[in-house]
């Protein structure tokens, strides 16, 4: 959605403001947008895409081809296209931007360049992060001996890595990579500009399909494991309720 939203208002990635205004021509008038509202109807057509396939049932049709081997390699790749995702994070290397087919090879050719160029501190940070994820996994199975009250992990890394940041002035320090301010509060609400809806439809389209997928594919994962059945177009209904 974020890429989609970029496009649509020509904001460069880049600028990191998700609020700045920007301008789209409409009948040869300028109207101003922001990024916020971009994204509202977004999700409205998104919603919108999603009723209707609900209403058409859809969704027992998109039940027929996600078998569960396609549902396996699905998760699969989402996992792979994730992990490449945030390799530059891990390492805090600029990695160019690639899209189109075999986007995933030319990613980690341009990471293999600049492995050289990789910021220890945040190489640091992410080896802390990951080994404490992954030791609280590996405790899971011994702790739920004696309560079962899940340890909040991630939440206590998120606010162990904040606190670090800016009490060790990380930033400033060792150029670590930061989100920066955040507004506090929640903007007003208002109406997303309806007019934007039939520019995002092919979109939003692709957007449902894939969210979908991935919901309903988790689902059916669950499902198999706790033996249940899951109805493919509730879980359309629910996703737009979501």
């Amino acid at each position: 959605m974020g890429k989609v939203v970029n496009e649509l208002s020509n904001v460069p990635s880049s600028s990191g403001s998700a609020t700045s205004n920007i301008t789209m021509d409409k009948d040869h008038d300028n109207i101003s947008y922001t990024g916020q509202q971009i994204a509202a109807v977004l999700a409205l057509m998104v919603g919108i895409w999603e009723v209707l396939l609900g209403l058409l049932q859809m969704g027992a049709l998109l039940n027929v081809f996600l078998s569960d081997m396609l549902i396996s390699g699905f998760t699969t790749g989402v996992a792979v296209h994730v992990l490449t995702s945030q390799i530059k994070y891990l390492f805090g290397i600029p990695v160019t931007a690639y899209s189109g087919p075999l986007k995933l090879i030319y990613i980690y050719i341009d990471v293999f360049r600049k492995i050289f160029d990789a910021n220890p501190g945040e190489m640091l940070i992410s080896a802390f992060c990951i080994s404490l994820l992954v030791f609280n996994n590996e405790m899971k199975p011994k702790v739920k001996k004696y309560t079962n009250i899940p340890i909040p992990i991630e939440l206590m890394v998120v606010i162990l890595g904040t606190a670090a940041s800016y009490y060790g002035q990380l930033h400033e320090v060792y150029g670590i990579r930061i989100v920066g301010h955040i507004s506090t509060g929640l903007p007003a609400p208002s109406s997303p500009p309806v007019e934007l809806l039939p520019r995002v439809a092919l979109d939003a389209f692709i957007i449902g399909i894939v969210g979908y997928t991935s919901t309903f594919s988790v689902a059916k994962i669950f499902a198999k494991r706790r033996g249940y059945a899951v109805d493919a177009t509730q879980e359309l209904y629910a996703q737009v309720t979501a």
